[in-house]
C-alpha cells in the first residue's frame, strides 16, 4: 500500500475463502452447509426453483467446484437458469468483497467510514473508507483514509492519498491478505504526488521502511 495511488483487485472466479464466504452468507441470509472440507451455498428462496435443489456454489478447500449446471466456460443449459446463477453469483461476490476488506482492515486496527455522498447504481454497489491512525510522534497528519469501491461483478478499486509511514506498513499487510482472499494480485496505478508531500510520501516496499519512531 502506497501513498497517492489507485489500485484494482480482480477476483479469481475459481478461488474463494470459506470463512469469508460463510460471513457473506450470514449477511445475505443464504444457507451454507459444511460437508467435510466442502462448503455448499444455497441461494435465497426466490431463486431456489431455478436451481432445482442444487447449491449455487460448492467450495472445496478454497477452490470452487463447479456444478454441472453452471459451467465455468459460460456454456448455458437454460437461459433462465444461467441468468439466475449469474445474479446469485454476482450478489455473493460483491458481499464477499465487502466482508474481505472490512475483516482484513479491522484486524490491523482500521475502522470503516461510510461515504454518505455515494448512491449505489448498476455499476458500483459499495463505496466506503477504511481509516487508520498513526502512532508516530510528531506526525502532522496522523489520520489516513483509503477509499474502496466495489463494482457489480465484485471487482474492487482503491484510492489513497497521503498515508503516514506506520499506517502504510499496516495497510501493506491488509492488502496482502486481500490478494489471498481474491486470488489475484492487485494492479497499481500511481497518482501525482503534490509538491508538499514529495519528501513525505512513503512509496517503498514494506521490508525497506524504517519507522521514524525507531530512529535516534
Amino acid at each position: 500500500m502506497s501513498c497517492f495511488e489507485q489500485s484494482t483487485f480482480l477476483q479469481n472466479v475459481g478461488i474463494i475463502d470459506q470463512q469469508l464466504l460463510i460471513q457473506a452468507c450470514t449477511t445475505l441470509q443464504w444457507r451454507a452447509e459444511t460437508l467435510g472440507n466442502e462448503l455448499r451455498v444455497f441461494p435465497p428462496e426466490n431463486l431456489l426453483t431455478y436451481f432445482q435443489g442444487e447449491p449455487a456454489l460448492r467450495v472445496r478447500g478454497n477452490t470452487i467446484i463447479w456444478n454441472s449446471y453452471f459451467q465455468k466456460d459460460g456454456v448455458q443449459k437454460a437461459d433462465a437458469l444461467r441468468q439466475a446463477y449469474l445474479q446469485a453469483y454476482r450478489v455473493m461476490r460483491v458481499q464477499y468483497a465487502l466482508e474481505a476488506i472490512v475483516t482484513a482492515f479491522h484486524k490491523i486496527g482500521f475502522s470503516r467510514l461510510d461515504d454518505f455522498q455515494f448512491q449505489p447504481n448498476d455499476q458500483e454497489k459499495h463505496r466506503f473508507f477504511m481509516k487508520g491512525r498513526s502512532k508516530l510522534q510528531g506526525e502532522s497528519e496522523p489520520t489516513a483514509t483509503i477509499q474502496f469501491t466495489i463494482l457489480a461483478d465484485g471487482t474492487v478499486r482503491t484510492s489513497s492519498d497521503y498515508i503516514p509511514e506506520d499506517v502504510h506498513v499496516l495497510a501493506d499487510q491488509a492488502m496482502a491478505v486481500l490478494e489471498g482472499a481474491f486470488g489475484n494480485p492487485r494492479s497499481i496505478q500511481p497518482k501525482d504526488i503534490p509538491a508538499k508531500y514529495r519528501n513525505k510520501a512513503f512509496c517503498h516496499r514494506q521490508d525497506v521502511i524504517e519507522l521514524r519512531q525507531g530512529k535516534k
